[in-house]
């Protein structure tokens, strides 16, 4: 993980894009450090990513962060958009459904 966080220092010194935030985002994700992989993904959807897949993915990312960071309307809300979404996919909209029904479920908790 540290040689993949010095690569990540490494690209957002080259690029301007959201990449790097995206990365680093990812990385605190799988690591479920929530309170340090909002502001990186925030940064990165700011900055905007280099497809529409990648900026897709990041919505997606921000919407399992806020979470995880207990801003359940936060998370619900990206998911709705995921759901309306006219450029989501089926499967998108049946994730965003999933994770719709895990919000109402830790709501009802």
């Amino acid at each position: 993980a540290a040689t993949a966080m010095a690569a990540i220092a490494r690209l957002r010194a080259a690029r301007d894009d959201g990449l790097a935030a995206y990365l680093s985002a990812r990385q605190l994700l799988f690591r479920r450090r929530f309170d340090l992989a909002l502001p990186e993904i925030v940064d990165a959807r700011a900055r905007g990513l280099s497809s529409e897949r990648a900026a897709r993915e990041a919505r997606k990312m921000e919407a399992q962060i806020r979470l995880g960071a207990g801003e359940l309307d936060a998370a619900s809300r990206l998911w709705q958009e995921i759901l309306r979404d006219p450029a989501s996919s089926e499967g998108a909209r049946v994730t965003a459904r999933d994770w719709l029904a895990r919000i109402r479920f830790a709501r009802a908790r």
